[in-house]
Formats: structure tokens, C-alpha cells, sequence
């Protein structure tokens, strides 16, 4: 796979002595990488009879690697109600789409989506759908629709501002903070969060000013780009 298109052949060609290298140099130090303990885990477990689990419930599946997925397969044993899976292709922010039942997983016809959100308010979620199209699909063509899904409460609506400048975000946010505080939230219960840990000490900034400005947390969100 590629960062966002799958390899063809030649470049596959031109890439592989790369990781071959790698993979050598690698096993000359007696190290192994995730995905290796995962396949020769996955090798180790798929013949035997007898597993050592008779049911394995996986959430987040959406980031399974194809690796992990094989090895979770080979610790099911052949029936219908071994391997429940739970996760939400929309938040897949880790792995690209592939074919589970290339893997021996099969959910065609056997899957089901959920449309109650019982953790996010309606106004945030219906921001956030804004951000997604309609309609998902994954490797195998299954498609997941957005539409109808409801939230079981009600918050106050997100708001997008927009600063010309480092300084102007700056002053918006802390009189946005200021007022939070003189509202009776308390420091801690205040975070800040920016995409790169890069921006961290440009939101400490627009903090240096308020009282309790220190003891409101701040941290990064590494977000996966789009298309």
C-alpha cells in the first residue's frame, strides 16, 4: 500500500530490495516488528484444533492492520459467533481500507450498523459528519450510511472562528477561556488542544495572561490528512 493509492508493480519492484534490506538487517539484531510477531503468531495458531479463546470481542477494529486482523482470525475457531468486531469506519485514522475477507473474515451480510450515539452531543456529531461523506466503504464494498444516525443529548453547538493572525487567535482565546473561568469552570477542567505538538507553546502563550492559565492543559492531536 501507498500513502494514499496502492503501489503498482514497478514501483513495488523499486521499493522492495528497500525494505528487504531492512528486514535483514532486522533479523541480524534478533529484532521483529509488530506485524512480524502478528503473521508468525497468526502461522503459529491456524492449524491447531483446540484455541485458546472461544470467543474474542475486538473494538476500534477499524485499526486493526491487516497483520493483527489474521492473527485475531487464527485465535477464532471455525463457527459462526467466534469473532465479534465493533468499529467505525469513519474514524479509521490509522489504517487504509483493505478486503477482511481476503483475511478470512467475512462480514458481508453478517454486519449491521449502529445508529444511536450515546457519547457525543447532536450538535457536535452533526459538525463532525460534515467532515465525511455520506457514504463509507471499506475493502469488501460494504457501505456504512451516515444518515439517520441520532445523538441522545443535546449540547451547546461547536463555533468555528477564523484569525488573521497568531495574534489575534491568541487574544480570542483567552478571552474565550476568561470567560469559562469567570463562569465557574474551573483551570483544570479546561483543555487545549492544537494539531502539532509544534503549536503546544503558541497556546501557552495565549494562556500567560489568565490566573490558573498554567494549570490548563495543553496538548496536541496528530491528525490523519484526507485525501
Amino acid at each position: 500500500m501507498g500513502r494514499k493509492s496502492r503501489l503498482g508493480p514497478n514501483q513495488r519492484e523499486r521499493l522492495w530490495p528497500v525494505f528487504d534490506a531492512v528486514r535483514t538487517a532486522l533479523a541480524a539484531e534478533r529484532y521483529t516488528i509488530w506485524a512480524q510477531a502478528s503473521t508468525g503468531l497468526a502461522e503459529a495458531f491456524s492449524d491447531r484444533t483446540r484455541k485458546p479463546f472461544d470467543h474474542q470481542i475486538l473494538d476500534e477494529a477499524q485499526d486493526l492492520a491487516p497483520a493483527e486482523l489474521r492473527f485475531f482470525a487464527a485465535l477464532a475457531p471455525d463457527r459462526p459467533d467466534s469473532l465479534f468486531l465493533s468499529g467505525d469506519m469513519g474514524q479509521r485514522i490509522f489504517q487504509h481500507p483493505y478486503s477482511w475477507s481476503n483475511l478470512g473474515v467475512e462480514v458481508r451480510g453478517r454486519s449491521c450498523t449502529l445508529k444511536v450515539c450515546y457519547r457525543t452531543s447532536q450538535q457536535i456529531r452533526r459538525a463532525a459528519d460534515h467532515l465525511l461523506p455520506a457514504v463509507l466503504r471499506d475493502g469488501d464494498g460494504i457501505e456504512d450510511e451516515r444518515s439517520g444516525i441520532v445523538s441522545v443529548f443535546d449540547a451547546p453547538a461547536p463555533q468555528i472562528m477564523v484569525r488573521e493572525t497568531a495574534a489575534d487567535e491568541a487574544t480570542a482565546v483567552a478571552g474565550i477561556v476568561a470567560g469559562w473561568l469567570a463562569d465557574g469552570i474551573a483551570a483544570q477542567e479546561i483543555g487545549i488542544f492544537v494539531r502539532t505538538s509544534d503549536l503546544v507553546p503558541r497556546a501557552r502563550i495565549a494562556l500567560r495572561d489568565i490566573a490558573d492559565g498554567d494549570r490548563i492543559a495543553t496538548a496536541s492531536m496528530h491528525l490523519a490528512k484526507g485525501p
